[in-house]
């Protein structure tokens, strides 16, 4: 539940956590300032909290979707956190295939 913005090559993108999501795209380009068009987002009413992740996990169970949050990628960013452990205490480079394996 956080305030949210990503920058692209063609614009931005905001989102309030929860409600309110738009995006500025650009239109025509110039000097520091460029010209934008607001494009708003429909945000569905969603259930938050453990309710939130209740509701997420089961429609996970019924459909085969992936849930947010699966935890199967984040085995990558432990890997690369380890990774940078070990790094820095050799002193060298260390691939990331090396911890995975």
């Amino acid at each position: 539940e956080s305030d949210w913005r990503a920058h692209g090559s063609e614009g931005a993108a905001l989102w309030n956590g929860s409600q309110s999501a738009h995006a500025d795209r650009i239109t025509q380009r110039g000097g520091f300032m460029c010209e934008t068009e607001r494009m708003e987002a429909k945000i569905e009413n969603q259930l938050e909290g453990i309710a939130g992740s209740l509701e997420e996990f089961l429609n996970a169970l019924e459909t085969g979707s992936t849930p947010q949050g699966e935890c199967h990628d984040n085995v990558n960013s432990l890997a690369m956190v380890f990774g940078a452990i070990e790094s820095a205490s050799r002193g060298e480079r260390v691939e990331i295939a090396e911890l995975l394996g």
